[in-house]
């Protein structure tokens, strides 16, 4: 709802006039300059609502069913932008030169991979966890008063996230902010955990211990998603799956390997990073690997702070 503002009636008149006022608070020439502190207050304020371009968001019908159902996926069109957008983006990142490299892609000898089907996951009680989180990001980027550092520029870094980087305009949305480090971001995993993130969303806690802990990884390259799509032992020609998710990396620390067993990311003091501190130096938000020649490889500790949107079926081609 709109802050001070409590509206009675039916549903769909309702939810139509919140959307109509929140529109007219938050949008229009008198919006704040993306960047800038008065930005920053702005959306750390700001009532959350579904992606403008979310189904959901436009049809009152389908936000009244959303209410009172469980929401569904939603096809989008092989003719639209944005199929077309991460279609590209998908082919953009693929590295034939790759596969089958490193323990996790054993079994690979593929050449290439088709994208054959996108659907996009319109789960408004789900995003309200992430845009929540998202909103915390915000309100400590207006206590110091900046955004957060951009992450190609960071100490370490080998430059900008690629999938946003090579991201097609469709995908570069105002609905993204890089105030906060949010990226469109690859996640593979085998079928039947893919199912469950459709319908619940991440969990770290079924998180397996990788060379970064306990945490929810994710790609900038569909060729290193596309190596966790189905079991090692099990690799088959069937319809695969991988997710294009929004992360929100926030404040980054580039790093290489950590203890398998930890669950949380690093305290801020470079000569005590450690995940257990009581010094109040305060906690990074997300870790990346970025080992030379290897791909890199993005971890969060926070189920929160990772959106499945879009869901990617393809093939392998030989």
């Amino acid at each position: 709802m709109v802050p001070g503002i409590h509206l009675q009636g039916e549903m769909k008149s309702v939810l139509k006039v919140t959307a109509t006022l929140q529109k007219l608070l938050y949008s229009g020439s008198d919006a704040p300059q993306r960047g800038t502190v008065k930005f920053l207050r702005h959306m750390a304020m700001k009532v959350a609502s579904p992606p403008p371009y979310w189904d959901l968001s436009t049809d009152w019908i389908k936000q009244l069913k959303a209410k009172l159902f469980t929401p569904g996926l939603v096809r989008i069109k092989a003719t639209s932008a944005i199929y077309k957008a991460i279609e590209d983006l998908v082919k953009k990142t693929w590295r034939p030169d790759l596969v089958g490299e490193g323990l996790d892609a054993k079994g690979l000898s593929h050449k290439d991979i088709k994208v054959s089907k996108i659907e996009r996951i319109e789960n408004f009680d789900l995003y309200r966890k992430y845009y929540d989180r998202r909103q915390e990001l915000f309100k400590e980027a207006l206590k110091n008063r900046s955004p957060y550092k951009d992450i190609g520029s960071l100490p370490g870094s080998r430059g900008p996230i690629l999938t946003t980087k090579k991201a097609h305009a469709a995908l570069k949305h105002d609905d993204l902010y890089p105030e906060v480090n949010e990226h469109y971001v690859f996640h593979g995993t085998v079928p039947e955990v893919a199912e469950v993130i459709k319908e619940n969303g991440f969990d770290v806690r079924n998180s397996k211990c990788g060379m970064l802990g306990q945490a929810i990884y994710a790609a900038e390259e569909s060729t290193k998603a596309d190596q966790y799509a189905d079991k090692r032992a099990e690799r088959n020609d069937g319809d695969k799956k991988i997710f294009l998710c929004r992360l929100l990396f926030g404040d980054v620390m580039i790093g290489t390997i950590r203890p398998k067993d930890c669950k949380k990311p690093p305290c801020k003091d470079p000569q005590h990073a450690d995940t257990a501190c009581t010094q109040f130096h305060g906690f990074y938000d997300s870790v990346i690997s970025d080992r030379e020649g290897k791909f890199r490889e993005f971890a969060v500790y926070d189920s929160r702070m990772v959106y499945p949107e879009y869901i990617i079926t393809y093939k392998r081609l030989t």
